[in-house]
């Protein structure tokens, strides 16, 4: 019995190790990917327009217009943008679109977009490269023909071999069209696990929004600029509210909260589940010794040798490992599979992690054998045959 539970204890730990791993690389996959925008000295903040003082979408563009030209006016501001939703907030827009140089489809059957309101400057802010063409700029106004901005993923998609720039967009929005300016990197949105997907970015000031975030790019820390930002923008308007003051990278660090808690707690689990199997397996093997410490001198009083003996005893943990590392892959098997919506660019069966944690299993199965194994081999023979 004492066996079995060593055996289980085993199989369990090897489960939770190994969901610990893939968590654990799926993270540093994470982290390591390429998010195509940067988050150094960015300072963001959150604005809601009120609606009944900014009812008027010329008037509405024209307000923020004027915050931004306030805070990039600040010392040390380098570029100021902004966007309806930022990076990493896991929302985004989205919308239908055709192209008005082919058939229009029958409504509903059209293709889709990412669609992402932002103000010129917003891809230098970011650093988001151009491809081809031009950023939004002062000419596009609300009352000029709208511009569009679209990235990689939407040409290679929808303008395959083709050049997009000055091709005409239908859209699905509150500007019914629009002509194709510029074409920029890919960026994530989202998501660092949803790679980047066709996306539409429309002026500012030519489709309002009723709320935004500012981005701030700056040659001083964040946080050492953000009052001055805020009074810049109640400099406009004293009663605007403003929210979610933070670095860029402390919104990328939010994002990562749930899938860093979430490796950090199996790994907490994993490593008390392996201490316990070690501590199981070393007092079954100690307890074993204590009561075999007659046998023992015995057997070294016909001539065993203590090389013998330590074979011996970690030959018999050996055994338990191995029994729970062969119950314990059969169940990581079956069980890491739940984990796949959780892991990024990692199979749930990947083979370096099973090894890596059998590996881990059988050094602390030896550690654990060889420490009874080694009082068993100091057994003085004359003393444990001695009859009182």
């Amino acid at each position: 019995m004492r066996g079995l539970l060593v055996v289980a204890e085993v199989a369990v730990s090897l489960v939770l190790l190994v969901g610990a791993g893939l968590l654990g690389r799926s993270f540093l996959n994470q982290t390591g990917v390429s998010r195509g925008f940067r988050t150094d000295q960015i300072l963001t903040m959150r604005m809601f327009f009120a609606p009944a003082r900014y009812y008027d979408d010329h008037r509405r563009a024209r307000y923020l217009d004027q915050i931004l030209a306030r805070v990039r006016a600040l010392p040390g501001v380098a570029a100021a943008s902004s966007a309806h939703f930022l990076p990493m907030v896991g929302v985004v827009s989205g919308s239908g679109f055709h192209r008005m140089d082919q058939p229009e489809p029958a409504p509903g059957t059209g293709p889709g977009a990412d669609y992402l309101i932002v103000s010129p400057q917003y891809f230098a802010t970011m650093g988001i490269p151009f491809v081809v063409g031009r950023d939004f700029n002062e000419h596009d106004t609300y009352s000029s023909e709208p511009g569009i901005i679209v990235n990689q993923a939407f040409v290679q998609k929808f303008f395959h071999g083709e050049d997009p720039l000055g091709k005409r967009l239908g859209l699905d929005w509150n500007i019914r069209h629009g002509e194709i300016i510029g074409v920029t990197a890919d960026a994530r949105q989202t998501d660092l696990k949803v790679d980047p997907q066709p996306t539409i970015f429309l002026n500012q000031a030519q489709s309002p929004m009723y709320f935004g975030a500012l981005v701030v790019r700056t040659a001083l820390p964040p946080a050492a600029i953000a009052s001055a930002v805020e009074r810049a923008v109640h400099a406009v308007d004293p009663d605007q509210a403003i929210s979610h003051i933070e670095s860029m990278e402390q919104v990328l660090s939010a994002s990562m909260a749930r899938p860093r808690l979430e490796s950090v707690l199996l790994g907490i689990f994993a490593a008390v589940a392996l201490l316990l199997a070690a501590i199981g397996l070393y007092g079954v093997l100690a307890y074993s010794v204590s009561q075999r410490t007659r046998e023992i001198g015995i057997r070294m009083a016909l001539g065993a040798n203590s090389q013998q003996l330590v074979r011996s005893i970690v030959r018999d943990g050996i055994g338990f490992i191995l029994a729970g590392t062969l119950g314990g892959l059969a169940m990581a098997l079956a069980l890491t599979r739940l984990l796949t919506s959780l892991l990024f660019h990692i199979s749930p069966t990947d083979p370096v992690t099973i090894v890596a944690v059998c590996c881990l299993l059988l050094a602390v199965g030896l550690l654990a054998s060889w420490l009874p194994a080694r009082r068993a081999a100091a057994v003085d023979p004359v003393g444990s045959l001695r009859v009182e």
